[in-house]
């Protein structure tokens, strides 16, 4: 494998199909230079995100958010009023952005988000699972209770967040469609 066709699979898999060809024989007449390279990149990682559904970077952010505002919060009222409204704000956008791009259904959208909350919580469950190694039995059964019932709430926000986002966006359609027909 070269480093050119290295270059051309950073590109996403549609891309390359409608357009693989004509850059392949772009990058064959020229020199690979480092801003060659970093601009193909650049231009790869564009296309990767327009082309993506939100929802893996919609879990990336909510996996990071927990670690981000608990090193920025120390206040704990402070700390959980951020972490549900980070959450909502990009769940809300996710859910708005979904059904404006792919015109996906609120029920899907909803659904999607609740599997993006889900995968936002890991960091929540590995920081309680590494605090049972030294726990007794009570304090263990009192972590997986609090464990459980945090995953089974962020997942529930997660879903009403993508709805009220995806409900939002379906309804400045509607919306905009009736400003464009009056």
């Amino acid at each position: 494998m070269t480093w050119r066709s290295l270059l051309l699979r950073a590109y996403p898999r549609c891309w390359r199909a409608e357009y693989g060809e004509e850059l392949a024989g772009i990058l064959a007449q020229r020199k690979l230079t480092i801003g060659l390279v970093l601009d193909i990149l650049g231009a790869a990682a564009k296309q990767r995100f327009y082309r993506a559904l939100p929802w893996p970077l919609c879990a990336v952010a909510l996996m990071l958010r927990l670690f981000v505002l608990r090193f920025a919060l120390f206040d704990r009222s402070a700390f959980l009023w951020a972490y549900l409204g980070a959450t909502f704000l990009i769940l809300f956008g996710a859910g708005a952005w979904a059904v404006r791009r792919t015109g996906s259904g609120v029920w899907k959208v909803a659904t999607a988000a609740g599997k993006a909350g889900l995968a936002g919580e890991i960091p929540t469950a590995v920081l309680y699972l590494l605090m049972l190694p030294g726990a007794e039995t009570a304090e263990q059964h009192l972590i997986y209770t609090w464990m459980a019932k945090t995953i089974v709430l962020d997942v529930t926000w997660a879903a009403i967040c993508g709805l009220a986002g995806a409900l939002a966006a379906r309804g400045h359609a509607i919306f905009l469609r009736g400003l464009r027909s009056a």
